[in-house]
């Protein structure tokens, strides 16, 4: 498998194969457990960024849009199936930005784009924290020992894949929107302290010329923490109605 795919969930009846995107500072061991949160009808693909796992010594891309085009142009083979995307908060932005380029490159799409508590492209600004220290970087973006179960040496191990990832982040600049055709469906957390607006959410709706449906549901920037099946749920009945008759051309 390409190495930019972990964890992955295969099931020989599957109509779709949904390849998730996790957010900043995360890996793909994020999503490893959604397999089975969705029925043999749909695969799953954890997407695995450079600096983790079998990736570790990889460099961080200079920009998302590189990242993307880089996961686009190596990864060409993974999208001859019927798929669709599943973004979570930076993963979201890496997630429409990887679209896009398959669009301009291969003229194809994800049958469906899910955005998970993330602000549209042309709404994300970030203060740079290139220049900070260890401890402000860590005070500027809340990090704690605590989301490391107390572990000060697991803490310090992350931190430059965090940094890395942040930084990435920040200098994001969307440019010119590149509209799809592909339905998204964008939902997040009524109390998510991350997104200040909801219409920063709304504004998914100005990347793509098909259907856009938002959902706000109970809960913070992870939603789906204590019910992850619920929402896995609503995907799938998502996925698999925009699934009825969809083609891919071979690329």
């Amino acid at each position: 498998m390409n190495k930019w795919i972990n964890h992955i969930v295969d099931h020989k009846e599957s109509r779709i194969n949904l390849f998730c995107f996790p957010h900043a500072g995360a890996s793909s061991a994020f999503f490893a457990k959604w397999g089975s949160y969705f029925t043999e009808q749909i695969n799953l693909r954890t997407i695995q960024y450079p600096m983790r796992d079998l990736r570790y010594q990889e460099p961080m891309p200079g920009s998302i849009q590189e990242m993307a085009q880089n996961l686009a142009m190596e990864g060409a083979e993974l999208f001859c199936e019927p798929f669709a995307f599943l973004g979570h908060c930076a993963g979201g932005i890496i997630a429409y930005e990887t679209a896009a380029a398959l669009k301009r490159y291969f003229n194809i799409e994800p049958a469906y784009l899910v955005i998970s508590s993330a602000i549209s492209p042309g709404t994300t600004h970030l203060v740079s924290t290139a220049a900070m220290s260890d401890e402000e970087f860590c005070r500027h973006y809340s990090v704690t020992e605590d989301m490391f179960g107390g572990n000060e040496d697991l803490m310090r191990f992350f931190l430059p894949i965090m940094r890395a990832d942040y930084e990435l982040c920040e200098r994001y600049e969307s440019g010119i929107a590149e509209r799809l055709e592909c339905p998204i469906f964008a939902v997040c957390g009524a109390q998510d302290p991350q997104i200040e607006r909801i219409e920063d959410v709304e504004d998914w709706q100005n990347y793509t010329d098909g259907p856009f449906e938002l959902c706000l549901t109970k809960g913070d920037h992870f939603y789906f923490q204590n019910d992850p099946g619920t929402i896995c749920r609503k995907i799938e009945e998502k996925l698999l109605a925009c699934n009825a008759g969809y083609e891919i051309d071979e690329i």
